[in-house]
């Protein structure tokens, strides 16, 4: 039987790399691709695998690198115009399209063409790394143990180093709108030092309200929960500029902050060694509610964030390469259920006990 041919775009990059890694460890044959060539030649080398390079400016030119894939992966950022553009070639060619997005903007982008994908019989999940995948997973895992739940909130926190995309892509998130889930409906919203106090495993902490986060979206679709709140634990100075956006949006448009995160940027590390991912932590924190306000907290240990993310990627693309998928927008829970990933190495979910209101 031909095997099923899949592509990582985006191979170069901090994750797409380790996405590489992580493939050749399970005996995988990914086609690596992204737009320079040297660096992708240079890579491909290195694990004896074969290359395309191609822009994504021109989609007639793109479909010629993609037309015989079974499925595209995309780690390529900025996924507003990334993926945009490769889910277009992907509609027109019917390929399945997976990616790590994470923001519910990117998120509801590729929701909008649920109808087109099912048309063409093709699968378009994002999220299928640290950001979304665990989480969701954790939210259908916590609706089971409460199905008549209203309300649900999910945390994350993580130790451990950053890659440039990332902290670039943080820094774009610092000025933006976004959103809570309330009465089944996403609303728009701005922060106002929205925070709580809570324990993910290593103490109680205060955490942020992430109203850019993509469980917004995904969760729904995973539980149908109505009122659904995202945080994360971030650093004082990052939490105090994220519950201000409007005082953000200025200090960043000042020369003297642009020339000193262009600074940070230039002389930031590619991205964490394995070293420091081996040290590094996760936690992701759960909790649901019922009308009478009945309480279940889960947290769900995984590995540090950027190795999660190579294993989550990697197993998701072996359910879609053995047909394990649904058309259409997808989310990973809703897929694959809340087991999929706990039969991977530093996965699992700790339960807390039912509690009444007034204990």
């Amino acid at each position: 039987m031909q095997q099923k041919k899949w592509m990582i775009y985006g191979s170069t990059g901090y994750t797409g790399r380790l996405l590489v890694e992580q493939a050749k460890r399970k005996g995988m044959r990914p086609i690596l691709a992204g737009r320079n060539e040297q660096r992708l030649k240079e890579l491909a080398q290195k694990h004896q695998l074969p290359y395309r390079a191609f822009s994504l400016e021109d989609p007639e030119e793109a479909k010629a690198f993609l037309k015989d894939l079974y499925l595209v992966f995309n780690t390529a950022t900025p996924f507003e115009y990334t993926q945009q553009a490769l889910t277009k070639v992907c509609l027109d060619l019917g390929i399945h399209y997976l990616d790590i997005s994470g923001d519910v903007d990117d998120l509801k982008r590729l929701e909008s063409l649920h109808q087109k994908a099912k048309e063409q019989d093709i699968m378009l999940m994002p999220g299928v790394g640290f950001a979304i995948a665990p989480t969701d997973l954790l939210a259908q895992h916590l609706h089971q143990r409460m199905p008549d739940a209203v309300e649900l909130s999910l945390a994350t926190a993580v130790a451990g180093g950053v890659s440039k995309g990332s902290f670039a892509t943080f820094l774009k998130r610092l000025t933006k709108a976004g959103y809570i889930r309330k009465d089944r409906k996403l609303l728009d919203i701005i922060p106002k030092g929205q925070v709580r106090l809570i324990d993910l495993g290593r103490g109680k902490e205060w955490v942020t309200l992430d109203i850019q986060r993509g469980d917004l979206l995904t969760a729904w679709y995973s539980t149908a929960i109505p009122n659904i709140r995202c945080y994360y634990a971030l650093p004082g100075m990052m939490s105090w500029l994220v519950q201000r956006p409007k005082l953000t949006k200025w200090l960043l448009s000042t020369f003297w902050m642009r020339w000193l995160v262009k600074k940070m940027l230039k002389s930031m590390p590619f991205g964490p060694d394995a070293q420091e991912r081996a040290k590094g932590h996760s936690w992701l924190w759960g909790e649901v509610k019922d009308v009478a306000g009945n309480t279940l907290i889960s947290r769900f240990q995984i590995p540090e964030a950027y190795n999660a993310t190579a294993h989550i990627a990697i197993k998701a693309v072996e359910q879609v390469l053995q047909a394990q998928l649904q058309v259409g927008f997808a989310t990973p829970a809703q897929t694959w259920g809340n087991e999929w990933l706990l039969e991977e190495e530093g996965f699992s979910i700790k339960d807390e006990q039912k509690r009444k209101p007034w204990l």
